[in-house]
């Protein structure tokens, strides 16, 4: 496969599992939403471990967030991702209940570890700090700013998927300053590019009017797109009260099966 081709394929689906995941969290479908998270983070890990010249493991070819996590760690593939040990763990548990037998089966080893799957709107901040220090970490391993699905959100900000990626999202918001230098270097020279193309002058007017207004919609960032109203619910109360917590990092399993004491 042309490594190229390759590279642009993850990006798109890392950024579609992302904001389709991330849409269905704030319209409360919880558990769907948990799987296709789990999908974007896992072709995070396994874009990584390929990018580190780890490409004939078995990992690969499976669909074990935690491991593949480890697998990272163990190669040096991603050194400045922290997250904890129970969120790799509860993004594998959620991600792996995409059949019934897969429910039962995650459910029964959850509660042999003393964990009990629970669900809340808020940890979607933990996968949020998860799924954008693995994205600053791929745009830097890969040298290619074209690898972050940050950036390609940025360029959507005027529409649905760009807003609904941007929405809450206190980790990406963090990147405002970054999104919005790195779209301003892309459209220096833009015009001119495009006349070598050999584009007419109608799409040339209507591409420069679009970079013209993603701008401006970026000069207000993150004020201006922390809440997007399309979506049924978010998390307050806004982008500065919560912005200082490293939620990956901190993050505990949710809940813990309490066991009776022997009488």
């Amino acid at each position: 496969m042309d490594a190229l081709f390759q590279r642009r394929k993850f990006t798109e689906l890392r950024f579609e599992y992302y904001v389709a995941g991330r849409m269905l969290w704030f319209s409360d479908t919880m558990s769907i939403a948990a799987m296709l998270l789990g999908y974007a983070v896992e072709l995070s890990l396994k874009y990584a471990l390929i990018v580190a010249g780890v490409s004939n493991n078995g990992l690969l070819h499976g669909h074990r967030p935690l491991d593949l996590f480890l697998k990272c760690v163990e190669v040096g593939a991603l050194p400045q991702v922290e997250a904890s040990n129970d969120l790799l763990q509860y993004v594998s548990d959620m991600f792996n209940q995409r059949y019934p037998s897969q429910v039962v089966k995650t459910s029964a080893e959850a509660n042999a570890r003393g964990h009990a799957i629970a669900q809340s709107l808020d940890l979607i901040l933990a996968y949020d700090d998860l799924v954008i220090q693995l994205d600053d970490a791929l745009r830097a391993r890969c040298a290619d700013n074209s690898v972050s699905i940050g950036l390609l959100a940025a360029h959507f900000i005027n529409r649905p998927q760009g807003r609904g990626f941007f929405h809450c999202n206190v980790a990406a918001l963090k990147n405002a300053a970054v999104y919005r230098e790195l779209l301003m270097n892309e459209y220096t020279g833009a015009e001119e590019q495009m006349r070598k193309q050999g584009l007419t002058e109608e799409t040339i007017s209507y591409n420069l009017g679009n970079h013209t207004q993603r701008l401006a919609t970026w000069r207000g960032a993150p004020a201006s797109i922390w809440n997007y109203q399309k979506v049924s619910t978010a998390i307050g109360p806004d982008f500065q009260s919560l912005k200082d917590t490293p939620y990956a990092k901190n993050f505990t399993y949710p809940a813990r099966v309490i066991k009776a004491a022997a009488v």
